[in-house]
């Protein structure tokens, strides 16, 4: 990924706090990777940030979305204003839509700079449309092994929902395991699936897997980052994915947008309204029953 394109882009559209042309020079001398560098120099404007992720890349946008018979409905709760977790939800042109979520390692400004570069990555520099999830994952694994230090890694959830056919292909890396709440005989069973790969920007060699689920109607998938079961409560207790998986099953007659609401609220109370320990976002794809 070259840098200079990147810093182009944000001083195109004025997130850095003074013109790339100023200091691109001490840039190259410093030898840094260009999200520390401007990390460690407070060269970003974090609202303009947020304001190109959002409107321009068309991230992290808490809407509902309808694509014929499925809805999909995707929230972030950050800790702090800019949030390392990252969503999107982009239609092909063959009646498939790709989900991505991810969540940086650190939090805050940090985190919302390295979301950024991969997320610009993804817009414009990866076809989505011809390759699986784990290929996929594959290639932005390569761009995150450039542009992430030796500490630095995130996990990563993507989905590729097909609307004719219902079905999904899935690969996660490092991500907490998918929960789908699938019916069997009129009853509601929730499944984890888990395809058991590495979180991205740590192995250039590492095979990333990947899974089908044959989705029906009636039925609900929901993708999360570790902020939806690691909180604490105040005696040190983790609300953890089997509370999370009951609070899923209690809720789940609701809307998509009412579940993700309520999940977050159960989520709240359990911690007593502690301060959250990290950011927390939940994507809801539900199959809607085709109307009479």
């Amino acid at each position: 990924m070259e840098s200079i394109e990147i810093l182009k882009i944000l001083d195109e559209y004025e997130v850095l706090k003074k013109p790339y042309q100023e200091f691109v020079d001490d840039f190259i001398q410093s030898k840094k990777l260009l999200p520390a560098y401007l990390y460690e120099n407070n060269l970003i404007d974090e609202k303009k940030l947020n304001k190109l992720n959002q409107h321009t890349l068309k991230l992290n946008q808490s809407k509902v979305y309808q694509f014929k018979n499925f809805t999909i409905y995707p929230k972030t709760y950050p800790k702090f204003f800019t949030s390392g977790d990252v969503f999107g939800v982009f239609p092909l042109k063959d009646s498939r839509i790709v989900i991505i979520l991810f969540d940086v390692s650190g939090k805050g400004l940090e985190a919302g700079i390295l979301g950024f570069m991969i997320s610009y990555y993804i817009n414009f520099k990866l076809n989505m449309s011809s390759l699986a999830p784990q290929a996929l994952l594959k290639k932005i694994n390569l761009i995150c092994l450039e542009i992430f230090d030796d500490i630095k890694f995130t996990t990563f959830s993507l989905m590729i929902l097909d609307l004719l056919s219902g079905t999904i292909e899935y690969a996660g890396a490092g991500c907490p395991p998918l929960l789908y709440l699938r019916l069997e005989d009129k009853e509601k069973i929730i499944e984890e699936r888990d395809t058991i790969n590495i979180p991205l920007g740590i192995d250039n060699d590492f095979i990333y897997k990947g899974t089908k689920i044959d989705f029906n109607p009636g039925e609900i998938i929901l993708i999360y980052t570790d902020g939806a079961f690691e909180q604490e409560n105040r005696k040190g207790v983790q609300y953890g994915i089997n509370r999370l998986k009951k609070a899923f099953l209690k809720h789940s007659h609701k809307s998509p947008k009412n579940i993700v609401r309520s999940l977050y609220f159960d989520l709240r109370l359990f911690s007593l309204f502690k301060q959250p320990a990290d950011d927390t976002t939940y994507i809801i794809i539900k199959y809607d029953k085709k109307k009479r």
